[in-house]
This record gives structure tokens, C-alpha cells and sequence, in this order.
């Protein structure tokens, strides 16, 4: 049936290796919501952080829905990060927290941490890749895993277009989420203890 070798080993891409090994999972992940609604934003920088096969549909609900697989969920943030942790186990989202009322009060930072991992991975892997493509410059045309010289430029413009579609959320978390909570701080309604100092992003 042809002389064609089906089991080789292939070297991969420079391009397709992530900082967390983990970060691999395909699984149809699908997100629904209002892409201007703080929950919405929160679950998906979650799945960004959990998934490279993402797939977000906007709608005016705001409540979000998220289907993985043939299940899908709908509910409290909480509950749907414990669904997203149980479905794409790793890397965890949820960490224990000890302190009376924690997990509420750090649900705003976790939402910046995940969010500040997302940006960091599409960054480091736009550098790693820049890095690749200088060093193999005038020794070979492309890298025979990602195909063809042009498949190649094709991929890196998506990458980046990825980069700075990240970049756009972060300030938009930053502008509907974390901004509103400091101005209320400065005009002197209680906030508690400083979320930020609490807690280590």
C-alpha cells in the first residue's frame, strides 16, 4: 500500500512549543456571551489560559455559557471555573484559599493572574519563534515542520494578530474590571484589604 512512513518521528517547531507542556489540550471548547461583561471576560481569559482550541460566539446574554465537548454549563463564576477545572484538568485553575471569605475576595485577582499568564505565553512564543526564524537565516528557507516559507509567514501573522487580540483584552480587563475597583478605593468606599497586597499574581 505505498512506501509511505507513517511513524516517523518529526522534529517540532520551534513555533509550536509552549512554556507549560500542559497547555495542549483540543477539545471543541465553545464560549457564548457579552464580550463587555466582566463574567464573560473572566471565562475567557480561564479557557485562554486552559486551551488553544477556543472558540468564542458573542451574544448579548449576559450571562456566558460554556460548552466543552457535548456538555455545557451556565451559572455562578465559580461553578463554571470547577466545571472548565474538572473538563481540562490541567494546568488547575482553582488553588485553595485559607482565609475566611478568600476565594471571593480574590476572584479579581485570579481573573488578572490568568489573564497576565495568557499575555505572557502568546509573547514569549512570538520571541521564541522571532528567535528561530533569525537563527535559521541563510541556512534554510523555512522550518519543514511548519511547512512551506510562506505557510510559515502565514502562521507567525496569525500568531501576532493573536498576540495583539490578547493585548486588547488585557486592557480591556483593565478598564471594565481593575480600574473601577481602584477608583472606588480612592473615593473611600470599603474595599477591605488591599486585594493586591493579599494576594501574589
Amino acid at each position: 500500500m505505498g512506501n509511505c512512513n507513517c511513524f516517523t518521528n518529526s522534529k517540532q517547531a520551534m513555533a509550536e512549543i509552549a512554556p507549560y507542556d500542559l497547555i495542549k489540550s483540543t477539545t471543541a471548547v465553545h464560549l457564548y456571551g457579552d464580550p463587555a461583561n466582566s463574567s464573560t471576560l473572566y471565562i475567557h481569559f480561564a479557557l485562554l489560559y486552559k486551551t488553544r482550541a477556543l472558540q468564542f460566539t458573542p451574544t448579548n446574554d449576559p450571562q456566558p455559557v460554556v460548552q466543552i465537548g457535548s456538555e455545557t454549563i451556565s451559572g455562578t463564576r465559580e461553578m463554571m471555573v470547577r466545571f472548565i477545572d474538572v473538563k481540562l484538568p490541567q494546568p488547575p485553575l482553582v488553588v485553595p484559599v485559607e482565609e475566611e471569605g478568600g476565594e471571593t475576595a480574590a476572584l479579581v485577582v485570579k481573573m488578572a493572574a490568568l489573564q497576565h499568564r495568557s499575555v505572557v505565553w502568546h509573547l514569549e512564543r512570538m520571541v521564541r519563534w522571532s528567535e528561530d526564524l533569525v537563527t535559521r537565516g541563510g541556512r534554510r528557507n523555512g522550518d519543514p515542520a511548519m511547512g512551506s516559507e510562506r505557510m510559515e509567514v502565514k502562521k507567525f501573522q496569525k500568531s501576532y494578530t493573536r498576540l495583539l487580540e490578547v493585548m486588547v483584552e488585557h486592557a480591556q480587563m483593565e478598564e471594565r474590571v481593575v480600574f473601577p475597583l481602584l477608583e472606588t478605593a480612592e473615593r473611600g468606599k470599603e474595599l477591605g484589604t488591599s486585594l493586591f497586597d493579599r494576594y501574589e499574581i
